[in-house]
C-alpha cells in the first residue's frame, strides 16, 4: 500500500510545487477535470484517481454563500457541490479507476464527503460541519483542536496543537488554517 501527505494534496490548490511533488508519486494533473475550485490527479500506472476541492476562498461571494447554505443544511442545492458532484462522476467515468480517494480542506472537506461514493476513500481536514454532522464509515477527518468551523462534527480525529495567541478568535482563526497541517504525517493510504 503506498501512501502521501493529505497536506501535499491539499496544499496543490496554493502551491505548484506541491501540484509538482504528486507527479513523485506517479499523479498526473488532469486540466480537463479540474477547475479553480477542484483538482483531479491520475496514477495510469496504479489507476488511482486523487479528486480534491479546495477550501472557501473568502474573495469569492459564491464560495460565502455555499458557506452559509452548509450552515442552513443545504449544501446539495448548491452550485458548487453540484459542480463538484459532476466532475467526479466525469472523471471516473473517463478514467475507469481501481481506487478513487476523495479529500477536501473545510467547505470542501463537507463537498467532498458529500459526493465520494460508500467505495471512494475520503480524507478531509477541518471539514465545515454543522450541528449532528458525522464522518462516513469510509472517511477519515481530521480536525485541530480550537476550530470553530468542524467542532461540531463527530467522528474527526483531533490534533492537538499549542497556540502561543491568548484570544479565543485567534486561536479559531488560527487552528482552522491548512497550514496547521504542514508538520504532522497525516497520510492517504490508497
Amino acid at each position: 500500500m503506498s501512501s502521501i501527505k493529505l497536506y501535499d494534496l491539499l496544499k496543490a490548490f496554493y502551491n505548484d510545487d506541491k501540484k509538482n511533488k504528486l507527479k513523485e508519486y506517479g499523479f498526473e494533473f488532469q486540466t480537463a477535470y479540474s477547475s479553480g475550485k477542484l483538482q483531479t490527479f491520475w496514477n495510469p500506472d496504479d489507476k488511482i484517481l486523487l479528486f480534491s476541492v479546495r477550501g472557501t476562498d473568502p474573495r469569492s461571494l459564491t464560495d460565502l454563500q455555499t458557506d452559509i447554505s452548509l450552515g442552513l443544511g443545504r449544501l446539495k442545492q448548491t452550485k458548487r457541490y453540484k459542480d463538484a458532484d459532476n466532475m467526479l462522476k466525469k472523471a471516473k467515468a473517463y478514467f475507469k479507476p481501481s481506487k478513487t480517494v476523495v479529500a477536501g480542506f473545510s467547505l470542501g472537506g463537507a463537498i467532498a464527503s458529500g459526493i465520494a461514493s460508500s467505495s471512494d476513500k475520503v480524507y478531509t481536514f477541518n471539514r465545515g460541519s454543522t450541528i449532528g454532522s458525522k464522518t462516513r464509515a469510509n472517511e477519515e477527518s481530521y480536525r485541530v483542536k480550537g476550530d470553530l468551523v468542524s467542532a461540531n462534527l463527530s467522528g474527526a480525529k483531533t490534533i492537538p496543537k499549542d497556540f502561543t495567541k491568548t484570544d479565543l478568535v485567534s486561536t479559531a482563526l488560527g487552528s482552522h488554517e491548512l497550514d496547521q497541517l504542514k508538520n504532522d504525517d497525516v497520510m492517504i493510504y490508497y
